[in-house]
């Protein structure tokens, strides 16, 4: 199992072009230069189109507010993080 990690790692970072330093490397281009966490950004933009289907009544409003209030302390970390 090891042997096949270690082949798939090398599979991996030749076909993205970078060597194996088992750095990650954050994405700059694209949206990615103004969102931090796209899959947060994801997540509450469903939230608002969920809220937006349903005419925006209180329980897709209190679903949106718990989910800001869930990952938001968790953006914040991350985005703090990738910017060192």
């Amino acid at each position: 199992e090891l042997r096949r990690l270690r082949a798939n790692k090398g599979q991996l970072a030749s076909a993205s072009g970078t060597k194996a330093t088992g750095k990650y490397i954050i994405p700059s281009r694209g949206p990615f230069k103004w969102i931090a966490c796209p899959h947060y950004t994801f997540e509450l933009l469903s939230w608002l189109g969920y809220g937006a289907l349903n005419g925006g009544d209180a329980t897709s409003a209190f679903l949106l507010l718990c989910s800001v209030a869930a990952m938001g302390p968790f953006a914040k970390v991350r985005h703090t993080r990738y910017c060192q």
